[in-house]
């Protein structure tokens, strides 16, 4: 049997953060082909936050630099790594790592954030969850664990930087670089763009246009779409005005027997036979990251159980990212939103939609684009300093679905170059 190889672990002597240096994990039976550390950053007194950052298999020394957020809010970013973006993804046996030919590190350094603090393996000293915060209060909290970062790691102060995230990272990501670009005379960052994937960007639009998708998609009949028409649009089959305020309002006015078994609202082309299609958005298995030899080699200091998600006290307090994007555009920050368009609760006509209100200069239309021998994968829409990119097929977590299309577009993405 092959056993896993250890490295011994070099400790930051920094009061600001942890450092671990690694090699092999439980369960890895191949070179990661880069250094990959993780630690904690002390963002207050109490707090700390954990991160995981892997090198760039390339070029670590000229590479982008990005740093990553799953949303929730309450999710670990973990969980992206492991099933969607990083060098080792979990087997089906949840115990085993095989290699992804499409990790996001093959082209760049990518920082794996967990936020905000109880989050993961996030914690805080006096063991006091949770923490109450909000939109606000967590757009700073990342904002001083990246300033940490790069004083934990200033050889990569002048990298090009991108901020990148989804689901709830579209609140997320956005407010992160409102607070990088405020803060620029203080504490430069080369900040250079900002990734966006099924991102939640206007949540009141996000329900007028689950309404939408789902009368499309056949999921309602034409009665009940007329009915919530009626009693939550005006009639408007825009749905502009959406009384979400209403109980009847705020969710998807599905029939009483569609439950969350028998379809996945984050991936409608998931077969759902015995399986709980409600569980957000994958099924990984916990056990791995709460086995003692993976804790042990990581480092956690603490019996905090590491979970997909976490119960927060978060306020979200934030209805639209619209102003942050355009502040981003107008200072020359680069934006991809891109959209797997099988996703109902995050989807691509709310993007579509919160795109064109920005009212961006438009570069080119809407059109298809293609990869691998011609093969239609979705389509693209190109404003000033802003893309916006649909994802053929692909769920809400894409690069999980489709990690070729997604690779293929980050690449052109970082290197400002058309799909």
């Amino acid at each position: 049997m092959l056993t896993p190889i250890f490295l011994a672990l070099i400790f930051c002597s920094s009061c600001l953060s942890s450092r671990n240096k690694l090699e092999k994990l439980p369960g890895l039976y191949f070179h990661l082909y880069s250094d990959h550390y993780t630690g904690f950053l002390n963002v207050t007194d109490d707090e700390r936050l954990f991160y995981w950052f892997m090198e760039s298999q390339n070029t670590p020394s000229v590479d982008p630099l990005i740093f990553w957020f799953n949303g929730g809010p309450g999710c670990s970013s973990l969980t992206s790594l492991i099933t969607e973006l990083g060098p080792m993804l979990l087997d089906k046996t949840g115990e085993n790592l095989k290699r992804n030919e499409y990790s996001w590190n093959r082209m760049a350094s990518v920082v794996f954030l967990e936020s905000p603090t109880g989050v993961g393996f996030s914690y805080t000293e006096t063991g006091e969850y949770p923490i109450p915060t909000d939109d606000f209060l967590t757009a700073k909290l990342n904002y001083d664990a990246v300033k940490l970062f790069f004083k934990e790691f200033p050889e990569y102060r002048n990298h090009d930087v991108f901020i990148s995230g989804e689901s709830y990272g579209g609140i997320y990501v956005p407010m992160l670089v409102d607070e990088i670009l405020n803060g620029q005379k203080d504490f430069p960052i080369n900040l250079k763009g900002m990734l966006i994937g099924n991102g939640l960007l206007d949540k009141k639009l996000a329900q007028q246009t689950r309404t939408i998708m789902s009368y499309g998609r056949g999921f309602i009949t034409e009665s009940i779409f007329e009915n919530h028409l009626v009693k939550c649009c005006n009639g408007s089959i825009t749905c502009k005005d959406t009384k979400i305020d209403i109980l009847d309002c705020s969710d998807l006015p599905l029939p009483e027997e569609w439950d969350d078994t028998f379809y996945d609202r984050y991936n409608l082309y998931r077969k759902c036979v015995d399986l709980d299609c409600g569980v957000y958005p994958h099924t990984i298995p916990e056990s791995f990251f709460n086995s003692k030899r993976v804790r042990r080699t990581l480092q956690i200091p603490h019996d905090k159980r590491w979970r997909d998600c976490d119960d927060l006290a978060y306020d979200r307090n934030l209805e639209s990212v619209k102003d942050q994007i355009l502040r981003a555009a107008k200072n020359g920050v680069r934006s991809l939103i891109y959209f797997g368009d099988a996703d109902l609760m995050c989807n691509f006509i709310m993007g579509q939609k919160f795109v064109a209100k920005l009212g961006l200069k438009k570069l080119s239309p809407k059109k298809p684009w293609f990869f691998k021998q011609h093969h239609f994968s979705g389509t693209q829409t190109i404003y000033e300093n802003l893309k916006f990119v649909t994802i053929h097929g692909a769920s809400h977590s894409a690069p999980e679905t489709h990690p070729a299309e997604c690779y293929h577009i980050l690449q052109q993405f970082l290197k400002d170059q058309d799909i």
